[in-house]
C-alpha cells in the first residue's frame, strides 16, 4: 500500500502537519537512545524525510553534522529558520539517488515515518540506497506506525528492513511505532 499526501500542501496550510513540536514525545528519546547505543563513529547524521527538522535537532551536540533531505522546500524554508545548525536538502525519499546527497555517507540515517509513502517498488529502493550510503560502521533507524492497512503491520515492516538491512536492535511502541536500528 501507498499513502498519498501532498506535502507542500501540508506544510503551507498547517503550522505543524504531524505534531510534532518540539519532538519531545517519548518515541523520539526512545529512537535518539537506540541510535546512539548502536551508533559508534558519530561524524554525519541524515534524516531522510525531517520536515521541520525537530526530531533530527535533538540529536545536537551528539553528531558533528545533522543533515535533513526533505521534499517540500516550505518545510525546507520553515526548518532551516527554526535549526540553523540542520543542514537542509531538497529531496525525495522516492528518488534518493537523484538527491543531493547521493554521493555521501553518513555514520548514521534516520527514516522515520516516511517508508508508507512509497509504493513498493520505492520502499526497497530507499532501503537499499541506505544500505549502501552508509559509512563502514554506519547504522540506520528505520521507523514506522505500524497499524496495518494503508499502513505496515510490524511483520511488513521487518521483512522490509531485513531485506537489505542486518537488525541489530528493535523496539515496537505503545504508540503502535515500530523501530529497527540496522547496519549493511
Amino acid at each position: 500500500m501507498r499513502v498519498e499526501r501532498d506535502f507542500e500542501e501540508l506544510y503551507r496550510t498547517e503550522d505543524d502537519p504531524w505534531g510534532i513540536g518540539e519532538a519531545d514525545a517519548e518515541r523520539y528519546g526512545v529512537y535518539r537512545e537506540m541510535l546512539l547505543r548502536h551508533s559508534g563513529s558519530r561524524g554525519r547524521l541524515l534524516d531522510v524525510g525531517c520536515g521541520l527538522g525537530a526530531p533530527l535537532a535533538r540529536c545536537e551536540g551528539d553528531f558533528d553534522q545533522l543533515v535533513g533531505l526533505e521534499l517540500s522546500s516550505e518545510a525546507i524554508d520553515r526548518g532551516a529558520r527554526r535549526f540553523p545548525g540542520i543542514r537542509f536538502v531538497q529531496g525525495s525519499a522516492d528518488e534518493l539517488g537523484r538527491s543531493p546527497v547521493d554521493g555521501d555517507t553518513f555514520d548514521a540515517i534516520v527514516y522515520s515515518d516516511v517508508i508508507a509513502y512509497l509504493d513498493e517498488a520505492g520502499k526497497r529502493g530507499s532501503l537499499r540506497w541506505i544500505a549502501d550510503h552508509l559509512a563502514k560502521d554506519g547504522v540506520a533507524l528505520v521507523a514506522a506506525w505500524c497499524p496495518g492497512g494503508d499502513y505496515p503491520t510490524p511483520e511488513e515492516l521487518e521483512r522490509l528492513v531485513s531485506r537489505e538491512l542486518v537488525i541489530l536492535d528493535q523496539r515496537l511502541l505503545e504508540t503502535g511505532h515500530q523501530a529497527f536500528v540496522a547496519r549493511r
